[in-house]
Parts: C-alpha cells; structure tokens; sequence
C-alpha cells in the first residue's frame, strides 16, 4: 500500500512544476501571419496580458480566454 502511494506521489509531483514552468514563459507569435488575439501570463506582472498569436506552433503560454489564464 505505501508503495502505491509512492508512485503516486512520483507521478503527480511533476504536473505542477511543469504548469509552473510554462507561466514562465514568453509569449511566442509563431511563424504563421494570423492575429489572433491570445492572453498570456507575465510572470513579471502577475497578470494575464493580451498579445498576438500569429496561428501555429508558438508555446503552451498562449490562452484563448483570460479565465484559462487565470486558471492555469
């Protein structure tokens, strides 16, 4: 039964620190020549911030609502 919980534990440990990692990032426009706007968490500011996402490839800081942002 401790193992379990072990493995557990290992398993989930590592969901946090990478959410935590992509609210570090910059926001990334992408190759592609859309404008879409996006929002974005500035770890400077602690706001989520508009920015404009050009349609492909960019980051996983890149949200279509403010409230996903926020929720991250």
């Amino acid at each position: 039964m401790m193992m379990m919980v072990y493995v557990y534990i290992l398993l989930l440990l590592p969901v946090p620190l990478f959410s935590l990692y992509n609210c570090t990032l910059e926001p990334e426009v992408g190759p592609c020549r859309g404008s879409f706007q996006r929002f974005f968490y500035n770890i400077n500011t602690a706001q989520c911030e508009v920015f404009n996402y050009g349609g492909c490839q960019g980051n996983a800081n890149n949200f279509e609502e403010v409230e996903a942002c926020q929720a991250f």
